[in-house]
């Protein structure tokens, strides 16, 4: 492939780029990797101007509850931090599937200054492998599920439970806070928030 054909492909993905959400732009970032993959001879000052950015993606159950706060958690941090990582959440079940975040994890979030009303719940795909960097997951049950659908063992070792990041291969779960009270809510943000952290450290010290 030519340098000025590859050059029209970065324009026209810019354009895609500006006016998708999210999941797209992971789905373009998957894409336009491929292509560069097949590019041979292309001297690195030709690569393409878009920034590559971490992707992460956070899997509850039902993707209403732990894995939208996670979602909005680590937006947060990395908006912060200056950090380009982009982050979407999704469940292993189809349960909620269209529906916002759960009001009491809405109620929680905003006590932090985060909006994750926006929102809207999707099921975990075969396609998140190939499109997210890392893929934490809540509990043992959401690993398992998620696990099973993986490729191969390179994109298995993509996954991780959440707080393996606060406490390494203690495999602690985040609890589902959905049937119980508000108080459930609140410990599970602050369970999140120190594991972000520490994922946003360590996207730091590797930078």
């Amino acid at each position: 492939m030519s340098l000025h054909a590859l050059m029209g492909y970065d324009v026209i993905a810019m354009i895609i780029w500006n006016h998708a959400s999210d999941h797209r732009q992971l789905a373009i970032h998957s894409a336009l990797s491929c292509i560069i993959m097949d590019l041979h001879g292309l001297d690195t000052k030709h690569s393409l101007s878009i920034d590559w950015i971490m992707r992460i993606l956070m899997v509850c159950l039902g993707n209403i509850c732990r894995s939208p706060l996670a979602e909005g958690i680590m937006r947060e941090k990395a908006r912060e931090s200056g950090l380009d990582i982009s982050v979407d959440s999704a469940g292993t079940a189809a349960y909620h599937v269209g529906e916002p975040p759960d009001k009491r994890s809405q109620e929680v979030a905003r006590k932090h200054g985060i909006d994750i009303s926006g929102q809207r719940a999707r099921q975990f795909e075969v396609r998140d492998f190939h499109e997210f960097d890392k893929i934490y997951v809540m509990d043992r049950q959401n690993y398992e599920d998620v696990i099973s659908l993986a490729p191969d063992q390179k994109m298995a070792q993509k996954v991780d439970l959440m707080l393996n990041e606060l406490y390494p291969d203690e495999n602690r779960r985040v609890p589902d806070p959905y049937y119980g009270g508000k108080d459930g809510f609140d410990r599970v943000y602050d369970m999140l928030e120190g594991s972000c952290s520490k994922v946003i450290e360590k996207v730091r010290d590797r930078g």
